[in-house]
Parts: structure tokens; sequence; C-alpha cells
């Protein structure tokens, strides 16, 4: 990811377009982020994925919380041997 001021972008926006082509860049204004620049193929990925309507509405904190305490389906628990994340 980069991560650049809204100065630096005006200043090389061909270079950071190009750039968004493979990752995402971030554009700061005032101490914070304001945008995230990204190509369209990966607009269009995220646009028709399934998990969307997961969160519609849901605040960053209450999808983090909702990451941190999921859990497997026990039907699934012959997986946690091919992962560090497994429960103690």
């Amino acid at each position: 990811m980069i991560h650049i001021s809204s100065s630096e972008f005006r200043g090389e926006i061909d270079r950071f377009l190009d750039a968004a082509q493979r990752e995402p860049v971030f554009v700061d204004a005032d101490g914070r982020q304001q945008v995230v620049v990204i190509s369209a193929e990966e607009f269009r990925r995220l646009e028709n994925s399934d998990w969307r309507h997961l969160f519609a509405g849901k605040s960053r904190d209450e999808i983090m919380e909702a990451i941190k305490t999921a859990a497997m389906d026990p039907k699934h628990s012959d997986l946690y041997g091919l992962s560090e994340l497994a429960p103690s």
C-alpha cells in the first residue's frame, strides 16, 4: 500500500494512478485518510463480492469485534491443524 499526501497526489497524479493498478493508494489530507485509489478491476471485484451485505451499516469497530470473536463451525475443527490461529 502507498500512503501519500493530497499535494503529492496532485503533483504526480499519473504516477499514482499507475501505481493504483497494482496496489491501493491512500491519499491523506489534514492528517487523515481522505480517499483510497484502486484499479477499476479491483473495484469491480469488491463490488461483486458476496460478503458486502454482511457488514452493511456496521461501524469499523463492530466489524473488527465480529472478526475477533468469530468461531469456526465445530464440524470443520479438523482444519485447525492447518493454522497457527487454533484456539488454545
